[in-house]
């Protein structure tokens, strides 16, 4: 009795998610605004609880690692009659927000379903074959500062660094869900036999260095180099432990990083700012570089926006106890704007 229950709920849930929506509410919002106003419309909401019910359902209950020995085989069950339909109806919502747009907290939810399903052998082995569409066409557009970020970053940074920065609740955090699943996926081996994290920063090399997107052809903007920045500053353990990789990373920070300690716009500024603090401890081999780093990190720490100001925190991490040559530099170049600083406190 309980099992027919569970089958009409999850045929019932199922029968939401897979529902078309109207053409108007598909398409692409003209603001933020806009955008937040649909997720509370009948179609969108009804979904976002589906997929909320269903993603804490299979991670309570459908995961052989979190049960108790004697719900295993319960738990195996559900993931073989219930996890892969559901799978099929988010990862096919999850691309559809290529060409059409799908609620923020619904694709949430779905990406959130997805997450856990790669972390399962069986299921990653039926989603490998989409993973690098996934990869570069959902997960990592869903790290993009939205036109609201942007505007808060101006209007009010506190609260733009509070909601960068808090780690606290995460809940409905679509751009943190984008990341972890970037990182995710970029453990994994593709069908090809080929790590993810090479096709990753095989991508990130065409973007930057043509401005383009090579899946779509189309010009990249300033918040897709902020995004694929952002994404390589999150991936640095694992690019420092590929040495092919690792190898080439003082190359990328020369061409497409310290160059933005220059740049207008305060974003990307900020983003150089923990790029150098991530990739810091690497061995670089040429002193230009260690050198254009500390002087654009040290003007940063003057920079008329405060976001940008306090990611300069990254420094500490740039200025490494294995690096002694570049402490030094460092210091020397830090030491008269700690005494300005001293100086006005007193």
């Amino acid at each position: 009795m309980m099992d027919q229950n569970l089958e009409k709920w999850m045929t019932f849930l199922k029968a939401i998610c897979d529902s078309p929506v109207p053409v108007e509410a598909e398409a692409e919002p003209k603001s933020d605004d806009e955008a937040r106003k649909r997720d509370k419309i009948i179609y969108w909401s009804n979904k976002k609880w589906c997929g909320e019910i269903m993603s804490r359902f299979v991670q309570k209950y459908g995961n052989v690692r979190w049960v108790s020995k004697t719900e295993i085989d319960s738990a195996r069950n559900i993931q073989s009659k219930y996890l892969v339909p559901f799978l099929e109806t988010f990862v096919k919502a999850l691309l559809r927000r290529k060409t059409h747009f799908v609620a923020n907290k619904y694709t949430y939810f779905a990406a959130q379903f997805v997450f856990y399903a790669i972390k399962t052998e069986e299921m990653f082995n039926r989603l490998n074959p989409l993973l690098e569409e996934l990869l570069l066409d959902v997960f990592l557009p869903m790290v993009f500062l939205t036109p609201k970020d942007l505007q808060t970053w101006k209007s009010d940074a506190l609260e733009y660094i509070r909601k960068q920065e808090d780690q606290s609740n995460t809940n409905l955090d679509l751009k943190r869900q984008g990341v972890d699943s970037v990182v995710l996926i970029c453990k994994k081996y593709a069908p090809d036999g080929k790590l993810y994290l090479y096709k990753f920063m095989e991508f990130v090399g065409i973007v930057l260095g043509n401005g383009v997107n090579p899946r779509t052809g189309q010009k990249t903007d300033l918040v897709w180099k902020q995004a694929i920045l952002h994404c390589v500053g999150e991936l640095v353990e694992q690019i420092l432990s590929v040495d092919e990789i690792s190898m080439q990373m003082e190359t990328l920070l020369e061409q497409y990083v310290i160059p933005e300690f220059k740049n207008e716009i305060g974003f990307l500024r900020a983003t150089a700012c923990r790029l150098m603090g991530a990739y810091g401890q690497i061995e670089f081999k040429k002193p230009e570089n260690v050198q254009a780093a500390t002087e654009g990190l040290y003007k940063c720490l003057l920079d008329p926006e405060l976001p940008v100001r306090v990611y300069v925190k990254s420094i500490i991490l740039f200025s490494s106890p294995e690096r002694e040559t570049y402490n030094l530099r460092l210091r020397d170049r830090f030491s008269s704007f700690w005494t300005k600083i001293s100086q006005s406190s007193s």
